[in-house]
């Protein structure tokens, strides 16, 4: 069967290029899915009929009425998602000695770390002024640097060269050369777990982003995030799309050079069908992109993505509660929690968690903010490498034997009690709880080795050419979280830049105005 366009994979960025393919250029376009649910890490799961989690989603930013991303949202959606703002202060950040509640605004925020750190106004003051100058940098380089021709790109990273050392400067050199406050330091940095790599090895651009995208509060969307992939589907199949579940790529037909069609196999029958189309995007990564379609195909990139380093992975503990967080004074805010102030050190004991010795936890509870089944649920995030689950690797789901579910209820057990020192009671509610590792991950994403944050957003990036829309294959083009940042609104982005890339400025036009 042919199509005008053939998405691989059904992320965020998958299905934003999908949506926006099909409503601005008419497109017919066919989404393959391996999973037998679309929405990558949008989807959701649910235990025993009463608790439901979302894999990926915690929470998002941006998402006020009328604001840029919002309206990409309402784009990729058709409109068809409310969201819902956590209350105040939406996050808490818990460190030995001191406390910190973040609340949605940027004024108040300022204020309430001048209160907290008198000494420190010029540091604090900086801050506010040199991240937004990054930001606003990083917005111009993405927009002119994602249009076609490549004249034009060169042109536009030298014009915008000059601000390239603020922005690309460790996170760490940036808060020091700030204030030698080590608590202002690590409270300026509170975030960085977002995307997954501590001050030291990350660019500020990265700490810039992540703060002023939840400058203003954080959103869920209702009824879960899988109401996301439910709303662009629905775009798709009323433009005479298709949507296959449980459908495994296998190949990239190429002919004359270019792309030109794909290669499936059912999960269920395990028949091959070949579906035809001269523009395939995938949206499966960058390396799980060029490692399974361009193998045969000779390119220097195909070495060079091979060789980018890996981000960890993470464990995960969903909790289902007997009753409402509020008993313990929870109102659906985040929970930072770290048993230091010195993240390059939290991070180098990440894996202490495996032992059940926790350092640092993330903790959301998105039943209190608009996605509850019957009764109310949390999770509990920790980074953790995959190379400690590599004695069970290659074993099926559930199948990984009585060893590792043990060593899933010592993590749990770490991890809970960890998080009940900061939240006593937190205990005395959970009902019930499941743990994934990155071996659940690489499983039902196929991401290799469990990763969650696509390339890492590490020092070294800015020099990497191939972090693009385009490979070295005519017709195929790249996605999602690699083609700018993790993340939910970051990937739905990846979709605009992936068809500017394809279609040109008209694809910012049609978009944004």
């Amino acid at each position: 069967m042919d199509y005008d366009a053939i998405v691989i994979g059904s992320g965020m960025g998958g299905l934003s290029a999908a949506s926006l393919l099909t409503q601005l250029y008419g497109r017919k376009v066919l989404i393959l899915e391996k999973h037998s649910r679309p929405g990558g890490f949008t989807h959701s799961f649910s235990r025993q009929g009463k608790f439901e989690w979302d894999v990926g989603v915690h929470y998002v930013g941006d998402m006020a009425p009328g604001s840029v991303l919002r309206k990409v949202m309402d784009r990729v959606t058709g409109s068809a998602v409310s969201w819902r703002k956590f209350r105040d202060p939406f996050q808490r950040f818990f460190y030995p000695g001191f406390t910190l509640e973040m609340p949605g605004d940027p004024k108040a925020y300022e204020e309430t770390l001048l209160q907290m750190f008198p000494d420190e106004r010029q540091g604090i003051e900086r801050y506010f002024k040199l991240t937004r100058q990054a930001l606003t940098w990083e917005r111009s380089r993405l927009i002119m640097s994602s249009l076609a021709p490549s004249w034009f790109r060169r042109l536009a990273r030298w014009a915008l060269a000059k601000r390239a050392d603020l922005a690309y400067q460790s996170t760490r050199d940036f808060l020091s050369g700030l204030s030698p406050s080590r608590e202002l330091q690590c409270i300026l940095d509170a975030q960085w777990g977002t995307y997954g790599i501590p001050p030291a090895q990350s660019p500020m651009l990265w700490n810039a982003m992540i703060f002023w995208h939840y400058a203003r509060g954080a959103y869920y969307p209702l009824g879960g995030a899988g109401e996301l992939a439910k709303a662009a589907v629905g775009i798709v199949q009323a433009g005479g799309g298709d949507v296959l579940l449980q459908s495994e790529v296998i190949e990239v037909l190429i002919s004359d050079g270019a792309a030109h069609g794909v290669r499936v196999r059912s999960i269920r029958s395990g028949e091959t069908t070949e579906y035809r189309s001269p523009l395939i995007i995938s949206d499966i990564g960058a390396r799980a992109t060029y490692a399974k379609f361009l193998k045969n195909h000779p390119s220097q990139t195909r070495e060079d993505v091979a060789a980018a380093p890996m981000a960890s992975s993470t464990v995960t503990v969903y909790l289902g509660l007997k009753e409402s967080p509020e008993k313990i004074g929870i109102h659906g805010e985040n929970l930072w929690i770290a048993d230091g102030i010195d993240h390059d050190r939290s991070w180098e004991e990440r894996n202490h968690a495996f032992e059940g010795k926790p350092v640092m936890a993330f903790v959301s509870f998105a039943s209190q903010n608009g996605f509850m089944l019957k009764g109310h649920t949390a999770q509990i995030v920790a980074p953790m490498d995959y190379e400690l689950f590599a004695p069970w690797a290659g074993k099926g789901w559930r199948q990984r034997g009585e060893d590792y579910e043990r060593r899933k209820a010592l993590i749990a057990e770490g991890l809970i009690a960890f998080v009940d020192k900061r939240v006593p009671g937190l205990r005395d509610l959970i009902a019930y709880s499941e743990v994934s590792t990155p071996l659940t991950i690489e499983h039902f994403t196929s991401h290799p080795m469990g990763q969650i944050y696509g390339i890492p957003a590490v020092l070294g990036r800015k020099e990497w050419a191939w972090i693009s829309p385009e490979t070295p294959l005519k017709g195929l083009y790249l996605t999602g979280a690699d083609v700018i940042a993790g993340g939910v609104t970051a990937a739905m982005l990846g979709g605009v830049i992936t068809l500017a890339r394809i279609f040109g400025f008209s694809v910012f036009r049609k978009v944004f105005f």
